[in-house]
């Protein structure tokens, strides 16, 4: 109930007191399972596991792309990391909302702290995941496979960088995208 009501309060809502909250309902949860002397069964145990770590998830999300708007790069970096990690946890629960958000905001921060090594790593994971939802644009495809061939070639590795401009050439996308690609 709490939850419900700090969402509704505020639009959005601050995602750190959100993430805090979110936390305490998960040390509640495992308190009321160890002292019930009705043993809930696992299924409800994993069920009550999944609803808690739900927001805890959307909280370190929020947290995420909140930190990387206030120019908190390093802290950011921390809150998507707890994202995976949990969403890791679940086996891929949230992988669409890990990939286009979590790593988005992975990225902006990555990029920001000068870290370009960790940058492609995590952009060509990210390109080669949006390939998977039906729901990315052509468009995002090829942009974030732009990014992966615009790190490596800032890298000095152009084999490669085209090699990633002929796959998004490839994607089905406006014109105006494939454009940028053959760039």
């Amino acid at each position: 109930e709490a939850w419900d009501r700090m969402t509704a309060q505020v639009s959005p809502p601050d995602p750190k007191p959100l993430l805090a909250l979110a936390l305490r309902m998960r040390q509640c949860a495992e308190d009321e399972i160890h002292k019930s002397t009705a043993s809930p069964t696992s299924d409800q145990t994993t069920e009550i596991a999944l609803d808690v770590d739900e927001k805890i998830f959307q909280a370190h999300t929020r947290c995420a792309c909140e930190c990387v708007e206030a120019k908190e790069y390093q802290d950011a970096l921390e809150h998507t990391k707890c994202a995976i990690e949990l969403n890791d946890a679940w086996e891929d629960r949230w992988r669409e909302k890990v990939v286009i958000i979590v790593l988005d905001c992975e990225l902006r921060a990555l990029n920001a702290l000068g870290e370009h090594g960790k940058f492609l790593d995590v952009a060509t994971r990210r390109a080669n995941a949006l390939a998977e939802f039906p729901n990315v644009s052509g468009h995002d495809r090829v942009d974030a496979l732009c990014e992966v061939a615009t790190a490596l070639m800032d890298r000095g590795d152009y084999a490669g960088a085209a090699a990633i401009s002929r796959k998004a050439l490839a994607v089905d996308a406006p014109r105006v995208s494939r454009q940028c690609a053959r760039f």
